[in-house]
């Protein structure tokens, strides 16, 4: 059976996207990280597993042995209540996990390594215990082994630089928005998200026209709008919300597996979450907690 030290070097790289985050989250070294990953590698191979990888790093076998033994570790994590890993946006990581909630750690790898993290497989693989995400992130409601609860739901805006001709302006028109500026988003921005983005601005330019998306670089090489939540607003104080309705809310969802969506330590993150979120409130327009 691969050990906590084996398996967790196997399966933190998926979750944190890099050598260097696991070895610093397990405080080893990177040359003990790549060690008892290739061990993991070896063990399983002679005990016949064809190993495969659905997302990027995370590797899995046709005979569900990975599976069974991350059940193992899983249930072995929510038993000691420690160390039961909690995947999140980049703006609720900063917004309503620090401090960490007792029990919990966080993915703490930087921005541009967020596309590693599929957080959806990462859950249905027992890899992570719980992942905060957004509206389009979150799964179906008839996923087979998948639960959401929803914490959350705040204004969506279309956000551009202070300095942007239209920051000031009233009563904006979609032609005067579109022709004013380019669809943009930043690179750690989920492609589901990006697709609602795509969608939404569709509608914006109506009918014979087409939507560009673009990765924003350092500098960009034009005036841009992205779409942002009342959340982007707060950390991001350099944008300015647009005068111009949209009529789609941001969500914030907390997904786990249906295996433990009743246990203790959920329950209580959830009701930590929405005190935090509560308390936000103030600082937040539009911020609704849902019931």
């Amino acid at each position: 059976m691969l050990s906590f030290e084996q398996l967790s070097a196997l399966d933190l790289r998926p979750w944190l996207g890099s050598q260097h985050e696991a070895a610093a989250h397990l405080e080893l070294s990177q040359s003990q990280i790549s060690r008892n990953g290739q061990q993991s590698l070896i063990l399983l191979n002679g005990l016949g597993c064809a190993l495969h990888s659905p997302v990027k790093h995370l590797h899995c076998d046709e005979l569900g042995l990975l599976t069974k033994l991350r059940q193992v570790h899983q249930w072995m994590r929510f038993r000691d209540g420690r160390g039961l890993r909690l995947q999140s946006s980049c703006w609720l990581r900063h917004l309503v996990l620090e401090p960490m909630p007792d029990g919990w750690v966080g993915n703490q790898a930087s921005l541009d390594r967020l596309n590693d993290c599929e957080a959806l497989a990462l859950l249905e693989n027992h890899v992570i215990d719980a992942a905060l995400v957004t509206g389009p992130e979150r799964p179906a409601s008839d996923h087979p082994c998948l639960d959401s609860v929803v914490l959350s739901r705040q204004p969506l805006y279309l956000l551009v630089d202070g300095q942007h001709p239209l920051a000031n302006e009233r009563g904006l028109a979609a032609s005067e928005i579109s022709a004013g500026s380019e669809l943009a988003h930043s690179s750690f921005v989920h492609r589901r998200c990006r697709q609602v983005m795509e969608g939404l601005d569709q509608l914006l330019l109506g009918p014979g026209q087409r939507s560009r998306l673009c990765a924003l670089r350092s500098e960009p090489p034009g005036p841009v709008r992205r779409y942002g939540s009342a959340m982007t607003c707060l950390i991001r104080p350099d944008l300015r919300p647009l005068d111009f309705s949209i009529s789609h809310p941001a969500l914030d969802v907390l997904v786990v597996h249906r295996d433990w969506s009743e246990h203790g330590a959920v329950r209580s993150l959830v009701q930590l979450l929405r005190q935090r979120l509560q308390g936000m409130q103030r600082c937040i327009a539009g911020l609704e907690l849902a019931c």
